[in-house]
């Protein structure tokens, strides 16, 4: 059984952490992801800004950061730990209201791509249009069995 661990650190933008729990858990079933523990951290653009600083050497604000604990010196470490995402909602609100989108949809486009990256797809070079087809795939298959 797959856990998925939610912390909110951000107070402006409601959202329901109980839905992003179900798709999480969705998408990693769809990924034939099992045992595995996931945590998502929500922040605010401001947070992510520091954390994209510090672990990425980018002093700017982003939607979505994966840190992964199944590669690095110590993949075998714990196993059963994917890795951790950051997700911000101020973004992710922002580009919701641009796209004439809804907040949680914005939000779960975010956690495939953290899921992704956790599981080493990359979104540069050769691997990008794969990685995107990925994506919208599981997008699609997502929001088509939430119908």
């Amino acid at each position: 059984m797959n856990i998925v661990n939610i912390s909110n650190r951000q107070t402006k933008i409601p959202f329901s952490q109980r839905k992003i729990k179900f798709l999480a858990k969705k998408i990693l079933v769809f990924l034939k992801i099992k045992n595995k523990n996931l945590s998502i951290l929500f922040v605010n653009d401001s947070q992510i800004k520091k954390l994209n600083k510090t672990y990425r050497k980018k002093n700017c604000a982003t939607d979505v950061l994966a840190f992964s604990m199944q590669e690095g010196k110590f993949p075998r470490l714990n196993p059963h730990i994917l890795g951790d995402i950051v997700i911000s909602v101020e973004t992710a609100r922002r580009c919701a209201d641009e796209q004439n989108s809804i907040l949680i949809k914005e939000i779960s486009l975010y956690l495939i791509h953290g899921i992704l990256h956790l599981l080493g797809f990359r979104d540069y070079g050769a691997n990008k249009a794969k990685m995107k087809r990925k994506e919208k795939k599981l997008f699609s298959k997502l929001w088509n069995a939430e119908s």
